[in-house]
């Protein structure tokens, strides 16, 4: 009879589905069975488990893991920041959001990371902020997809700024914002 063992890859789509099952309690637990099994936990597994934690509320506990990922010899990424910027919004931690963001390497942050740095601001009445952030993305290649321009009109429209919204814009772009305001 052969045994399977559980790699990495089997743990991290557990801990996926832990997440999607809003159970991140179980996630943890997982993280330790892998200690316990000598599993090594990569990038992977721990974006998985930072997710479950964001669906929790556990901001601080993405954090943790977070810094804790240099001590086992994993480098953060875009998936990561974006995991840990996210739970800091949804915990209502703006300032931490951003202040993550902001020590990312200069190119690395991508659609993801930029939205959720522009949603935490939007939510926080930051409009400054995410116009700095939505205009940032040209300079880093980034594309702003719907979520992107969505979050920059709502903190535009929240801090009575359409014009300096139209400002970072290009004309399609401020086509859409009169499309929106007129809507509203």
């Amino acid at each position: 009879e052969k045994r399977i063992t559980p790699d990495a890859v089997s743990y991290s789509g557990v801990i996926l589905a832990c997440e999607r099952g809003s159970r991140w309690h179980l996630a943890f637990q997982l993280c330790d069975r892998m200690a316990l099994m000598r599993v090594p936990m990569d990038v992977i597994s721990c974006s998985s488990l930072m997710s479950a934690c964001e669906q929790g509320g556990e901001w601080r506990s993405t954090l943790a893991l977070l810094r804790k990922m240099p001590s086992i010899t994993l480098t953060p990424n875009h998936v990561t920041f974006s995991s840990a910027i996210s739970a800091c919004d949804t915990g209502r931690r703006w300032q931490t959001a951003l202040g993550l963001f902001y020590m990312m390497p200069e190119k690395q942050p991508d659609q993801f990371c930029c939205n959720a740095a522009i949603l935490a601001s939007e939510k926080a009445g930051q409009w400054g902020e995410a116009m700095q952030i939505f205009h940032s993305m040209s300079s880093r290649i980034v594309e702003p997809d719907f979520i992107s321009c969505a979050a920059a009109m709502l903190a535009a429209d929240n801090g009575c700024k359409w014009a300096d919204f139209a400002a970072y814009c290009n004309t399609e772009s401020f086509l859409l914002v009169n499309f929106f305001r007129s809507g509203c």
